[in-house]
C-alpha cells in the first residue's frame, strides 16, 4: 500500500526529497553558524571577520543544497557542471577587485613600506597608521578620524613615510663649528 502511493505519483518522492534536503541544509546551517559564533567569541576576532566567516559558511551550504536539489529534480550532471562553470566565472569576474586587493595586501605586508605607528601621507591623507590588514590600512588623521584606504589604492598612490625620512636624515647628520670675530677693522 505504502509503496503503491509512490508508484502512482512519482513527484511525491521528489517532493519528500526536497523537504529532506531543505531540512538537512537548515539544520547544518544552524549548527555551523552557532559553532562559528562561539569560535569568533572565543578567539576574540573582530566582528567583521566573524561575520565574513559565517556568510561564507552559509553560502557554501546554500550552494550545496541547490546542487543537491537540482540533482534530485533530475537535472543532468553535464548541466550542473555547466552551471557551476558559469557561476565560477561570474564570481571570478565579480571578485577581481577583491582578489587584487588581497594580493596588494600581501605585497604590502611583505615589503612593509610603513608599519603601525608610522606617520604617513598616502594620496592626500596624512596621519598615524593604526592598523594594516590584507584589505585596508587604517590611518588616524589629525582631526581624530580614522580613514581606511584599500591596499590596492595604496599601491597605486605615492606613499610618504616620515619615519623613514627621519631615520635617513639622522644617519647623515654632520656638524661643524664655524666661528668668526665680530670686531670691525679700524
Amino acid at each position: 500500500m505504502f509503496l503503491s502511493v509512490f508508484a502512482e505519483n512519482p513527484y511525491l518522492m521528489t517532493i519528500i526529497w526536497v523537504i529532506v534536503i531543505g531540512g538537512i541544509a537548515a539544520f547544518v546551517e544552524r549548527l555551523i553558524t552557532r559553532w562559528l559564533r562561539k569560535f569568533v567569541k572565543r578567539t576574540e576576532m573582530p566582528p567583521e571577520v566573524g561575520n565574513g566567516l559565517i556568510l561564507t559558511a552559509r553560502l557554501i551550504i546554500l550552494v550545496g543544497a541547490v546542487v543537491a536539489l537540482l540533482h534530485v529534480g533530475g537535472v543532468p550532471a553535464d548541466i550542473l557542471v555547466s552551471l557551476s562553470a558559469l557561476g565560477g566565472a561570474a564570481v571570478g569576474f565579480a571578485s577581481t577587485r577583491t582578489i587584487g586587493n588581497f594580493i596588494a595586501g600581501l605585497f604590502l605586508l611583505v615589503t612593509r613600506p610603513f608599519r603601525v605607528g608610522d606617520y604617513v601621507r598616502i594620496d592626500g591623507v596624512e596621519g598615524i597608521v593604526e592598523e594594516i590588514t590584507l584589505n585596508y590600512a587604517k590611518i588616524l588623521t589629525s582631526s581624530n578620524t580614522v580613514v581606511s584606504i584599500s591596499t590596492q589604492r595604496i599601491l597605486d598612490r605615492d606613499v610618504t613615510n616620515y619615519r623613514l625620512m627621519e631615520e635617513r636624515s639622522n644617519l647623515f647628520c654632520y656638524g661643524f663649528e664655524l666661528t668668526f670675530t665680530h670686531s670691525l677693522p679700524i
